[in-house]
């Protein structure tokens, strides 16, 4: 099960009716540019750009972008390309995702295709920047299934999301994930009964239930301790990690959140949002 966030990134094409052949990318956090690249559009050849990294793994989904719609970006126009996003981008909660998503969205590929070709990864995230509610995710033979459902529960005011101060690197997970997990189609059972009972758990005693569960499952097939047992020990609820093990964000429960907000912040953990304040629903 996956749930859409309130952020995201917005893109802005503009095409200059003038002619040439040149791509100008500004991507944007907040009203902060941190990146620029100038690219030849027949080839995407990079002119300039002030992050060469950046920049490579930009021209690779554009030419990926260009094998999977051959008339994509067409050359004898001058495009403007601005990507801003509303978020910290190193919370690590879907730039990339968003990215591709609106990329193909533009050039009317498919989004999870372009995902295989670049990042890699299950595609649920791109199910995701394309929701506007819950949804649980499968893959069916290497095919995306996305399935819309309702997750507004009453206990809202008990779950907050927390920052752990470093963004992780989803495709070091993932390879960690393929040369260490170790798994029985049974774990794969159970791993979906609890997503299925999780949006009908009633209370959040029944939720902190499952998620304890469900931490204890992946600890084992990661053979890594939880991030509760290794960061937060003492703190009286549960902690579940979101995306990479143990980075990025955790979904955290409570009762007060007076009380969570001060545990983390006297962690060194100051960046702590309500349910309402992160999630779309």
């Amino acid at each position: 099960m996956a749930v859409p966030l309130r952020f995201g990134q917005e893109m802005n094409v503009e095409i200059s009716p003038s002619g040439g052949n040149r791509l100008l990318w500004q991507s944007y956090e907040h009203d902060r540019c941190w990146f620029t690249a100038e690219m030849e559009k027949d080839d995407f050849q990079i002119t300039s750009t002030n992050d060469k990294q950046v920049a490579q793994t930009l021209q690779k989904i554009l030419l990926e972008t260009r094998k999977l719609n051959p008339a994509f970006l067409p050359g004898e126009e001058d495009t403007t390309v601005t990507l801003t996003a509303d978020f910290n981008l190193q919370w690590g909660i879907g730039s990339s995702s968003s990215l591709i998503s609106n990329i193909a969205l533009w050039a009317k590929a498919d989004p999870y295709i372009l995902l295989q070709r670049t990042f890699g990864g299950s595609g649920y995230d791109i199910a995701c920047a394309q929701s506007e509610t819950a949804l649980f995710y499968t893959l069916k033979e290497g095919k995306p299934l996305a399935q819309p459902c309702s997750w507004a529960p009453e206990y809202s005011r008990n779950l907050f999301f927390v920052y752990l101060g470093k963004k992780m690197n989803s495709r070091t997970g993932m390879s960690y994930f393929r040369e260490n997990a170790k798994y029985t189609a049974e774990d794969i059972r159970e791993i979906s009964s609890i997503g299925e009972q999780w949006i009908a758990a009633e209370n959040i005693e029944a939720l902190e239930e499952l998620i304890r569960r469900h931490e204890a499952i992946m600890s084992r097939i990661l053979q890594l301790p939880t991030v509760q047992e290794e960061r937060f020990p003492d703190y009286p609820y549960t902690i579940k990690s979101m995306g990479a093990w143990g980075g990025d964000f955790v979904l955290v429960t409570g009762r007060n959140e007076k009380e969570v907000r001060e545990y983390f912040t006297a962690k060194g953990l100051e960046t702590v949002f309500s349910f309402d304040g992160i999630i779309r629903t």
